[in-house]
C-alpha cells in the first residue's frame, strides 16, 4: 500500500488515518482504478458491429482478472460494458446507439478513458415477462 501525506490527500478515495499526532499518515484502502488508451474503432466484415481493442496493459492497470465492469469514456461520451475476450484479445462492444451518441464510426481513431465500475448492476424486468406471484 502506498503511503500520502496530509497534502496528498485525494477525498475522493477511500482513506484509513494510521499513526499518531507525531507520525501522521494515510493508507489508501480503495483505489479508484483508471486508464487511458488510444485505439481504433473495429468493424466486423460481415455485420453491422464494432469494437474497440483494449491493450493488455489497460486491462491489467485495472487489477486482478480480465473480464471487468467498466466506465468507457469517448469524445465526451460515457457507458457501461464489460471487457471481452475474443480470440486472445480484449475488447469492448460498442453498439450503434453508443456510437451515435458519442459521435464516432468505424475507421476513427480515439482516445479512451477506461474506468473499473463498482456501481451495482441492476436489470428492471418488464411486467409481461415478470413470473406471476405465487
Amino acid at each position: 500500500m502506498a503511503r500520502f501525506s496530509k497534502e496528498q490527500f485525494d477525498p475522493s478515495l477511500t482513506w484509513r488515518a494510521y499513526g499518531t499526532k507525531s507520525n501522521f499518515g494515510m493508507v489508501e484502502i480503495n483505489p479508484v482504478m483508471k486508464t487511458t488508451f488510444t485505439t481504433t474503432i473495429w468493424k466486423d466484415k460481415e455485420m453491422n458491429a464494432t469494437a474497440l481493442q483494449v491493450p493488455a496493459d489497460a486491462v491489467a492497470a485495472l487489477g486482478k482478472g480480465k473480464r471487468h465492469p467498466v466506465k468507457v469514456s469517448l469524445n465526451g461520451y460515457t457507458y457501461r460494458t464489460t471487457i471481452a475476450v475474443m480470440g486472445g484479445m480484449f475488447m469492448l462492444p460498442l453498439n450503434a446507439e453508443n456510437r451515435d451518441a458519442a459521435g464516432v464510426k468505424a475507421g476513427d481513431e480515439v482516445e479512451i478513458a477506461l474506468e473499473l465500475d463498482t456501481e451495482p448492476r441492476t436489470v428492471v424486468v418488464p411486467e409481461d415477462l415478470a413470473a406471476p406471484e405465487m
